[in-house]
């Protein structure tokens, strides 16, 4: 029996109460109650073959269970990516992580659905152990991070124009009179150097 340590989210807390006394012990019962949640989820062990997929990563990524189980999620099936295009897979993989390290691991990257289309998801990861505590994989639960995705993008837009004049799309007064305060500051506090040293980087 896998033990999964107790987390702080809702699914977490879900997950956390199987097994116990008062659930029925029938597997499909678990597993209806996965493919109902519009999570995806699955389990890979410590080589991170994929040995669990429910109707929720389906739903979100495109991918069967069929065309999922006894694969490597290192081999860039769904080409994990973080903002800055780093694919994940290769290097810093949650799943990976936190098979080694025992830890939680939470991020916000892209995954590509069997259509090819780019789909931003948050993604929360925890080991799975044994009774005797030693880690034998590893679940990891995405959900769909596109509203939150298209605030961020939309936040970082308007921070962006905030600091552009509107006709020239050159630099304000506000970014300007901000570039000048912000070398003030540090001239104060390195008083060894020269003031136009700091006006010619504006």
């Amino acid at each position: 029996m896998y033990v999964l340590t107790r987390g702080k989210t809702p699914t977490w807390d879900l997950i956390a109460m199987f097994h116990t006394d008062d659930t029925p012990s029938d597997p499909a019962f678990y597993k209806e109650l996965l493919d109902h949640m519009s999570d995806g989820v699955y389990f890979v062990d410590r080589e991170r073959c994929i040995h669990y997929w429910n109707e929720g990563a389906t739903r979100l990524s495109g991918y069967k269970a069929d065309e999922m189980l006894g694969r490597h999620c290192q081999n860039n099936i769904l080409c994990h990516v973080d903002a800055a295009g780093r694919q994940l897979c290769q290097e810093g993989c949650p799943l990976s992580a936190s098979i080694h390290d025992g830890g939680l691991h939470e991020a916000n990257v892209f995954l590509r659905h069997k259509q090819g289309r780019r789909v931003p998801v948050n993604v929360r990861v925890q080991p799975m152990r044994n009774p005797d505590g030693s880690i034998v994989g590893a679940i990891e639960i995405f959900s769909d991070d596109s509203a939150q995705h298209e605030v961020r993008r939309q936040k970082a837009a308007m921070e962006r124009l905030a600091f552009l004049d509107h006709l020239t799309h050159l630099p304000n007064r506000r970014y300007m009179e901000m570039s000048l305060h912000t070398a003030a500051s540090e001239f104060e506090v390195h008083t060894d150097l020269h003031p136009e040293r700091f006006l010619d980087g504006l």
